[in-house]
């Protein structure tokens, strides 16, 4: 269960004229993963480090990405107006084992291998393309007012592919077909933003902090796919919202060796669309929950957190002392719900 990583970054920033930078830089990573890092303890003997696992053939997994990025920087004497601009390019593929995923789920016995059995597999690959952009105008010079103020764009898509081959002759007597499960799903994510943040210095010692973020958020999703060779029912979704998420503090300095401080703010978590699941497969565990199918979509979540806390220095610096009391009040929280017979889940509020 080796693994290999690489990773690499390089940047270089120009200043083509007086108070303009630009920085270009690029981020790759590339790791392989040769096999699951799990075992048995039904087949291991830990006692004498020996560990081994019940699949039948090696998981490998394999995650690659590209980040170029851009930065402009161009200063005034009181602010600055800075531009960010990147695109992720990603790439993840996995082979699972799910010989005795079948087997413990039509015969109870995972360890089943009859002759003539070829490794049932799940040949996995998603692909991530996100481009994002976001540009402030924010003060340079230390004032009554320190502020910024921004925008922010992004684009993401991610498409995935779950390709699954049923090897085991009984099992495959009975769907026909080896190719037993397939599923395609897209998700595409578009994201508009405006924001603003003030700091208000009403003292030496004394500040309040103000900021406000305002969205728009649009989510669609597609799913398709076949098990047993016939058509599982196509799941098409869309979710839209426009999250309004302050925050606000207040701190105090009240000598060289102690600060006070207080913050409220708002969270959120947008909403999505759930995969289908094979009603032939899950419908008990469904059943168990009410349901004859998984919801189609479940609803953003978000939370508020209040926070108040302390920054000491004490016996003369030899003791530093952070100290803190908070407060999460979490609503419709998206939770994953896991079918425990036929290994599927979904996500409900």
């Amino acid at each position: 269960n080796y693994q290999q990583s690489f990773v690499g970054r390089a940047a270089v920033a120009a200043v083509p004229v007086d108070h303009l930078k630009i920085t270009a830089s690029l981020l790759y990573q590339d790791v392989y993963n040769h096999d699951r890092n799990q075992y048995w303890s039904t087949l291991s003997n830990l006692s004498d480090g020996d560990f081994k696992q019940g699949s039948r053939v090696s998981q490998p997994t394999r995650d690659t990405f590209y980040l170029p990025a851009i930065k402009l920087q161009y200063d005034w004497d009181s602010m600055s107006l800075i531009s960010n601009t990147s695109y992720f390019y990603h790439r993840n593929y996995a082979d699972l084992d799910y010989t005795n995923y079948f087997a413990g789920i039509f015969d109870g016995e995972p360890l089943q291998y009859l002759p003539g059995d070829a490794p049932s597999q799940a040949f996995i690959s998603n692909r991530q393309n996100n481009f994002t952009q976001e540009v402030r105008l924010q003060s340079s010079q230390p004032g009554f007012i320190d502020w910024s103020v921004g925008a922010f764009y992004s684009d993401a898509t991610q498409n995935d592919q779950d390709l699954t081959t049923d090897g085991q002759a009984v099992y495959t007597s009975v769907s026909g077909d080896q190719l037993s499960f397939t599923q395609y799903s897209r998700a595409h994510d578009k994201q508009i933003a405006g924001f603003a943040n003030a700091d208000v210095n009403v003292t030496q010692a004394l500040k309040v902090i103000a900021g406000v973020r305002v969205s728009s958020q649009k989510f669609y999703y597609d799913q398709t796919g076949t098990y047993s060779g016939f058509p599982l029912t196509p799941v098409s979704g869309k979710q839209s919202a426009t999250p309004f998420t302050p925050t606000i503090g207040v701190s105090y300095q009240l000598d060289a060796d102690n600060f006070l401080y207080a913050t409220a703010s708002k969270g959120y978590r947008q909403g999505g669309v759930n995969a289908n699941v094979p009603a032939a497969l899950c419908g008990t565990d469904l059943a168990a929950l009410g349901l004859s199918t998984t919801p189609v979509a479940y609803s953003p979540d978000s939370l508020w957190s209040y926070e108040i806390g302390a920054k000491d220095s004490l016996f003369g610096g030899r003791v530093a002392l952070d100290s803190s009391f908070y407060v999460l009040k979490w609503k419709n929280i998206q939770q994953s719900v896991r079918l425990a017979s036929c290994g599927f889940n979904y996500v409900a509020n």
